[in-house]
């Protein structure tokens, strides 16, 4: 998918996310929604050859140069190493939304492929576990009830089984 097009789809993720959760941009579960569902469609979006694209790649950690990202980095590098070097990503959003991203370990240990902030990492079916977190905690605020049906009119994809 090109630019504009994610930057499509994340406009009016956010606008759909905004509506469900009666907050605004920027509150943590909304937030943490937003990635798990923009981590999902970046999966979906991704021809299979990104991830050896991103192997001739060579940045592992954000560009900004801070005390957090440095801290970031050094703590994914140390738990990658003492894990035979797994592969891992993470990012931080800040409440100001400043994001720090970092990457440790290989995408491909038989390749010899560093893992980079390029790559796309497969969430799996840990995501239900995420969604279903967020969901019941908007049910506490008030702002979901797990009895309402959703409006068929209202662009979500629904399948009831």
């Amino acid at each position: 998918m090109g630019k504009r097009v994610d930057d499509k789809i994340s406009t009016r993720l956010i606008t759909m996310l905004q509506r469900i959760s009666g907050l605004q941009f920027g509150g943590a579960i909304l937030t943490a929604l937003f990635l798990v569902v923009v981590g999902w469609l970046s999966l979906v979006a991704w021809l299979t050859n990104a991830q050896d694209r991103a192997c001739e790649k060579t940045d592992r950690v954000s560009k900004q140069d801070d005390p957090f990202t440095r801290q970031l980095q050094r703590t994914l590098d140390g738990f990658s190493a003492s894990r035979n070097g797994v592969g891992l990503q993470a990012s931080v959003i800040f409440p100001d939304g400043t994001l720090r991203s970092a990457a440790a370990g290989y995408a491909s240990q038989e390749k010899q492929c560093r893992l980079t902030l390029e790559h796309r990492l497969y969430i799996g079916s840990i995501t239900k576990v995420f969604t279903a977190v967020l969901v019941m905690q908007q049910v506490e605020r008030g702002a979901l009830s797990l009895d309402t049906y959703p409006k068929s009119n209202s662009g979500l994809a629904c399948r009831w089984g």
